[in-house]
This record gives C-alpha cells, structure tokens and sequence, in this order.
C-alpha cells in the first residue's frame, strides 16, 4: 500500500471529476507516479480512474520498447493505456519546446476524450532545481508550479515536485517495478542534460515561493483600472493612488502582451515604465518588448515599435498565458481577459485550488 504521504498526496484530485490522465513516458519519475497513484486509489476509492498516456514524439528508435514498458504495467494492472504520436514533419530547430507543446496538446486531446481536464505528469523536485538554475541563467527565478492551465482547456498538475528522484526510484526498486531511461537525459547538447552530469540537484538552491497572492491580485486590480482601449490607441493611465511593487509586476506582464512575448518584461523595463507613468514632461518616451510607451498628459500611450508597426497591439492574444498560465497568475490573466473581452482562465475544480 502507498505510504500515508502519498496518499495524501493524492488525496486533492478526489475532487476532480470520474477520470483522470496520467503521462507517463516509462522513466523512473513517470511509473513511480503512476504506480504510486494506484496504490493510492486503492486506499481511496474516492480517487477518479486513471487513464494512462504515453506520448511517441518519433524521434527515436528504440522508444517501442519503452512505451512497452508502460503497456506492460497497464496490462498487469488492468488500467486503460494508449498510446499518442506526434505526427507531421518536425521543425529543424528548437526541436525539445516544439516536442514538449506536441506532447501537452496530445495529452490535452487525451483528456477531452476520456471527460477529464486534469493530467498528472511526473515531474520531481529535481525537475524544480533544475530548471530554477537554468532560469537563474536567463536572470529569472520563478519556480515550476503544481498547477498549470495549458490552452485555457486542461490543468497539468504536478503531485510529486517535492520530492526527490531518488526517493521515486527507492520505490521502484522496492517494488520491483521496470522503468525506461531516455536517453536524452544524457546527451549533453541539452542544457538539461548538462545540468544532471554536473550534479545541479546537491547544490543547494533556493526554491522560490509561487508569485504572492496580494501582489497578483493588486497588479491584476491596477491593470483593470488603468488600461483603456480608446479610438486609435493604448492608454496606461496614471492611478489616483500608487503601489509601486504591484504596478512594476503589472507592467512587466502588460509589456509582454503587446510585445507578443511569452514571458514577463525585465524588472527593469516595469521599473522604467512605472517612472514615465508618474513622473516626466509630455513626449517623453523609450521603446522596449516591441512597443514605443510615451508620456501624454494623464499617462502612458503605447504605440508599436517603428520596426514592428505592422503587429496589432493587444490584438485578443495574451502571450504570457494563453499557452502555460500557472495558478498563482489566473488572477493576472483574467485582467488582461476583461480588458480584451476575451474568454476567462478557469481551473478545473480541486480540492487543493
């Protein structure tokens, strides 16, 4: 039987619905999840079905075999598996963000089908570290969250980001349990790849908090307050009262929506445009994330870059959310939704949301 931890792990997703997806790919994080989960499930019989997916990126080889992996466990257990390709021609460059979107669209496809909008996929705590030490690189320092809204159509949710890797495959042993290594782990032209043979993971790294709640729904209040659509252009408006930390973060997101940028505007661009917003002669301006922003006389006015005036400013897509929207930030993302009069970011129902 799963160990209490686990099975309170899981105890959330009870809430979700008759059925649920798991990815799983047959490496050790993947199988320890879906293993763990069954166990679970027999302690709770409150816990929906899962239904087992396995994603074929055709990409290599000798995936049959571990996708065999999968089925075979499925079989024993008598849990429904199928299996997803990515089909179609791959792109020659940024081959893994091509495969990792391919692999969420079919995974969300998966869920559709079976009545579900929530996948648990695998990822570890080791997932977590890695990836804060590659966005450390980039000068970023958000952490992978729990909860995702992928498309606006499906949550990927993460049960097992805190724990550690070889916590997972002391299970797998113990249990006798088969698992595939993807040989991807250790080619060593991914930077993911990189990171393990250099042992990243027993570096101590801090593990940032999710964004604060006060500080989105302030940043989300402000956007709503001052972003107007009027005649022929985009207008930030100067608040009656300020809050410079909650504007800075709403503007690093605005910045990125009218530049079309998947990921928020450097602290110090928000910083710039907060001080063109409260302070400066008329005509006053810079140009960043595409955009030209120009003192007027009640605030801000947003033009397209010269070199980029044939994009559409806030033309209905929300780039910082339409693809991956984390939880912390629904808040965010449906102020930008209530400006543009688009649909709402809405996360399935759980206990834990």
């Amino acid at each position: 039987m799963a160990a209490p931890r686990y099975t309170n792990v899981f105890q959330p997703y009870a809430n979700c619905g008759h059925a649920i997806v798991i990815a799983v790919s047959g490496g050790s994080d993947s199988m320890a999840l879906l293993d763990l989960y069954r166990e679970a499930s027999i302690e709770n019989p409150h816990l929906p079905r899962p239904f087992v997916v396995t994603v074929d990126h055709g990409l290599r080889n000798g995936f049959a075999s571990e996708a065999a992996v999968v089925e075979t466990y499925c079989q024993f257990h008598q849990l429904p598996w199928s299996l997803a390709r990515w089909e179609g021609e791959k792109p020659k460059t940024g081959i893994m963000a091509a495969a990792r979107l391919a692999r969420y669209r079919l995974l969300a496809k998966a869920a559709e089908a079976c009545g579900t909008r929530t996948i648990l996929t695998g990822h570890t705590l080791d997932d977590q570290l890695e990836t804060l030490a590659m966005r450390a690189e980039r000068g970023k320092a958000s952490p992978i969250e729990s909860d995702v809204l992928f498309e606006r159509r499906a949550c990927i949710s993460r049960p097992l980001l805190s724990t550690p890797r070889a916590e997972l495959r002391a299970h797998l042993a113990k249990n006798q349990i088969a698992f595939a290594d993807d040989p991807s782990n250790f080619d060593l032209r991914f930077e993911r790849a990189r990171l393990r043979d250099i042992g990243v993971t027993a570096t101590p790294l801090p593990v940032m908090q999710q964004n604060p709640r006060d500080l989105v729904e302030q940043a989300a209040a402000f956007l709503k307050c001052t972003v107007r659509l009027q005649g022929d252009g985009i207008y930030i408006l100067r608040p009656e009262t300020r809050n410079t930390q909650a504007e800075i973060f709403g503007l690093r997101y605005l910045a990125a929506t009218l530049g079309g940028f998947e990921y928020p505007a450097s602290v110090s661009v928000g910083k710039r445009l907060a001080a063109l917003l409260d302070k400066g002669p008329n005509g006053a301006a810079f140009t960043a994330q595409r955009c030209r922003f120009e003192r007027v006389s009640d605030g801000v006015r947003v033009f397209g870059e010269a070199r980029h005036q044939e994009r559409q400013l806030l033309n209905g897509k929300i780039a910082p959310f339409d693809t991956f929207c984390a939880q912390s930030l629904v808040p965010l993302a449906n102020a930008f939704a209530e400006i543009l009069g688009t649909e709402r970011f809405i996360l399935p129902e759980r206990a834990a949301i």
